[in-house]
This record gives C-alpha cells, structure tokens and sequence, in this order.
C-alpha cells in the first residue's frame, strides 16, 4: 500500500516536473519565471485607495496595473496558485486577525446561476477557500444567494445605478441562517469600489441575525 501511495507521488512530481519544463510558470503581471504572481509584483502593489467604510478592508488599489492584471486573470480562469499567493500576502498584511476563530465565518459573495455556467466558477469562494485555510476560519459558501441575475456592477456608471442594479439581488439560504445568527461575518469579494455590493450583503446578513459584518476584498 505505501508503496503505492509512494510510486503516485513521485509520478506526479514527475508530471509536475515535465509539466514546468514544458510550460513554465511566469508572473501573471510582469512574465518573470518561477511563480504565478512574484515577489516583486507583490510588494510594488499600490495601497488600497481610502475607504469610505471602516469595516470593508482591501489588499491593494484597482488602479495599480499589477493588481489589475491578476484580477482579470482570476476572473477569466481558476488559478489556485495565484490566489493562495494572493491570501498569504493579505494575511500578511491583515495584523487584526479576529479572535475566538469559531466565532467568525467568511462568506464569499455569490454569483448568478447564469454567471456561473459562463464562467465555471466563483472567483470569491475560491478567495474565500484560501483565507479560510489562512487564517482558519470556516467558510460558508452557500450563506448568501443570488436570487436573480444582475448585470456586471461595472457596467452601471453612477453609485446610485450600482446600487439599484444590486438592489434585492441576494437571499440567505434557509439552511444557513442558524449557521449566520449570532455569528461575525466576514463577506469575501475580489474587488470592490463603491460599496455598493458589500453594503448590500452586509445589511441582510445582519437582518438575518449576524452578530458583526466586516469585508475583505483584494483591491479597491
């Protein structure tokens, strides 16, 4: 049996090794070799804009062409590497990590059954697997619904057309509201800009009876 378990690792090492050869990994923003997102890009991310919320806490600015570049590259494809890069360096960065554990989940913002077929996945619930694994908190992926499609938020031009394109667009799943009541909630999203969104989710997860309501986005 160990035998076994030991050939499998080494064959997929093997196909990792072959796979790198054939395929080397390159930084999504700036093409050097070795990792999906460097250590140079990392550290010359601009800082995330000023927030006009003390509770939304984000990574980097959306301006900055290096998160800009890697937030168009999770968005168009599931790339585990680049987002576990991305969760450690915003654990980093996070010094207020929240105490008592079992009393936080994070709960990623949901998308259309619709976006969903188009794009093959979440982009927020895999940020939200990889901060949960970060920082050991529970995630609850399906905490939050979207009850109806919505078009893109960056489509909409004003605030006021953001916040009426998201309005009533979410729903808490009926099994998930013992898991919420009472509970501090952390919403996970890749970007956010007016707020609109997270406002949104805050405010039903809240009306559901969470205790406390933060949000972790990458950029601003």
């Amino acid at each position: 049996m160990w035998n076994y378990i030991i050939l499998l690792s080494n064959m997929r090492n093997l196909l990792f090794v072959i796979l790198n050869t054939l395929f080397p990994i390159e930084c999504i923003s700036c093409g050097t070799k070795g990792l999906d997102i460097c250590d140079a890009c990392i550290e010359n991310i601009l800082p995330p804009k000023e927030q006009n919320y003390p509770w939304i806490t984000s990574f980097g600015n959306y301006h900055d062409l290096i998160i800009k570049d890697i937030m168009w590259h999770i968005k168009s494809q599931p790339n585990n590497r680049a987002t576990t890069i991305l969760a450690d360096a915003f654990g980093k960065m996070v010094k207020n990590r929240p105490e008592y554990p079992d009393s936080w989940i994070l709960v990623p913002i949901p998308i259309s059954d619709k976006r969903f077929r188009e794009r093959g996945y979440n982009q927020a619930e895999l940020l939200a697997e990889y901060f949960g694994k970060t920082f050991h908190l529970k995630v609850a992926k399906n905490a939050l619904i979207k009850t109806h499609h919505t078009n893109k938020q960056g489509t909409s031009k004003t605030r006021e057309d953001r916040m009426e394109n998201i309005k009533n667009s979410f729903g808490v799943y009926k099994k998930s509201q013992q898991l919420i009541a009472g509970k501090n909630c952390i919403l996970i999203d890749d970007i956010t800009t007016t707020g609109s969104t997270l406002i949104e989710a805050r405010e039903l997860l809240l009306r559901a009876g969470a205790n406390k309501v933060l949000a972790w986005t990458i950029a601003n």
